[in-house]
């Protein structure tokens, strides 16, 4: 009798663990699991130069050391230059390719955050390689013989348990009709602000206001409703708000970088 009381109350955890568990999974605030991650870019939005040996002496290099020996760093952030006056380097994520094509997204990682590729250097004596000390960084991004940059706009969504970047090269495009702010009206490639919600984060997207960041740090909250309204425009890198026959509902909202969700 001890043995089956025992039994039983064994029985009577697993099932409550197991109920706690079916709970969470289907909390509807939450992500559907069985929802696809965000598809990545294959066609970069810019492509910038690492130089070649001969061409370095244009450039600035720190002391690194590198498997015990000190040698000539040359940071990364050196060879990321817009030709805009705008500082753009917040918008994008970073793939470093070597001169055989080789980068780390062949073993399935993710390309760099600004965060994290601003902390890299280039080390020529030793195969012309990538270099990353933070531990935090792995040593598949130590990429021999770098050859070029791609560049990938990037929106990073956060959760209040994660954070996930869409690259919107991989988000395809359709014709937007809009209101431009001199009130005149023109077509542009865009999609819905709403690709940036998918049941990947959240299946109940109207639960949360949306906060908007810039990369120059601006901010501003928008309803679930009012997201509705908006597209992203891929050439002129802005989100527009607009009525169903394209007039401007509020003004746009230039150089995104993340859109968190608030409750």
């Amino acid at each position: 009798m001890k043995k089956l009381l025992v039994l039983f109350l064994g029985l009577l955890l697993m099932a409550s663990f197991i109920t706690g568990c079916s709970e969470k999974d289907d909390d509807p605030t939450g992500p559907d699991e069985n929802a696809e991650p965000p598809a990545i870019a294959t066609t970069p939005d810019e492509v910038m130069a690492v130089p070649d040996s001969a061409s370095l002496g244009n450039y600035t290099f720190e002391t690194v050391t590198y498997n015990e020996l000190d040698m000539p760093g040359y940071p990364l952030v050196q060879f990321i230059q817009f030709a805009k006056d705008f500082d753009e380097t917040l918008e994008y994520t970073y793939e470093i390719v070597s001169d055989d094509g080789y980068s780390p997204r062949v073993g399935e990682n993710a390309d760099l955050s600004w965060a994290d590729f601003s902390t890299g250097y280039l080390l020529p004596e030793t195969k012309h390689r990538s270099y990353f000390p933070s531990d935090d960084i792995f040593t598949a991004y130590d990429v021999k013989w770098a050859d070029h940059i791609n560049l990938y706009r990037t929106v990073k969504v956060i959760t209040t348990t994660e954070e996930v970047c869409f690259q919107t090269g991989a988000i395809e495009t359709e014709d937007v009709y809009h209101q431009a702010g001199n009130g005149n009206f023109y077509t542009d490639p865009g999609f819905k602000l709403e690709n940036f919600l998918s049941e990947y984060v959240t299946e109940s997207p109207e639960d949360y206001t949306y906060k908007f960041t810039a990369s120059d740090e601006y901010e501003k909250i928008y309803t679930w409703d009012e997201l509705q309204t908006g597209s992203w425009l891929t050439e002129q890198n802005k989100a527009v708000f607009l009525n169903p026959d394209g007039t401007e509902i509020s003004s746009s909202f230039k150089h995104l970088i993340s859109v968190e969700l608030v409750q």
